[in-house]
C-alpha cells in the first residue's frame, strides 16, 4: 500500500515540475542579434490611429536569414555593412512587405502593401537588448 502512495506522490510531483517548466519558459528564438524596439505602425487609412510599439524585442538571425519579433517574420534579402534589407510575400500577389534595419542608427522602417497599394508603415528605433 505504501508503494502505491509513493508512486502517486512521485507522479504528482513530476506533473507539477512539468507544469512549472512549461509556465516559466518562453519561446526560444535562434538569433544572432536581439534589440529592444519602440516606435509605431502608422496605417495609411487616416481613420485608424497609429499603433504604438514599446520595448518589443526584434530578433535578427543572420545565419537563418530571418527577422522576427516586434515585426515580421521577414526573410533577409541583403546584408551590407550599413543595412539589413528584408521582405516577405511578393508584389505581384498583392500582400507584400519590405524594409530595412540600419546597423549604425538602430532605425527600422518597413512598408506594408495590401492589394499592391501601401497600407501602412513601421517606424522603429532599436537598441541592443
Amino acid at each position: 500500500m505504501r508503494y502505491v502512495l509513493d508512486c502517486c506522490a512521485v507522479v504528482v510531483r513530476l506533473s507539477q515540475l512539468v507544469l512549472a517548466v512549461a509556465l516559466l519558459t518562453e519561446p526560444a528564438y535562434a538569433a544572432d542579434l536581439a534589440f529592444s524596439c519602440s516606435g509605431s505602425f502608422e496605417p495609411i487609412d487616416e481613420k485608424k490611429p497609429p499603433r504604438a510599439i514599446s520595448n518589443e524585442t526584434l530578433f535578427i538571425d543572420l545565419a537563418g536569414k530571418s527577422v522576427h519579433g516586434a515585426i515580421g517574420p521577414y526573410g533577409i534579402d541583403e546584408i551590407s555593412d550599413k543595412l539589413i534589407k528584408f521582405s516577405v510575400g511578393t508584389r505581384d500577389q498583392g500582400a507584400y512587405s519590405e524594409g530595412f534595419f540600419d546597423r549604425y542608427s538602430g532605425e527600422v522602417q518597413a512598408t506594408v502593401y495590401g492589394n499592391i497599394t501601401v497600407s501602412g508603415a513601421y517606424h522603429l528605433t532599436c537598441k541592443p537588448a
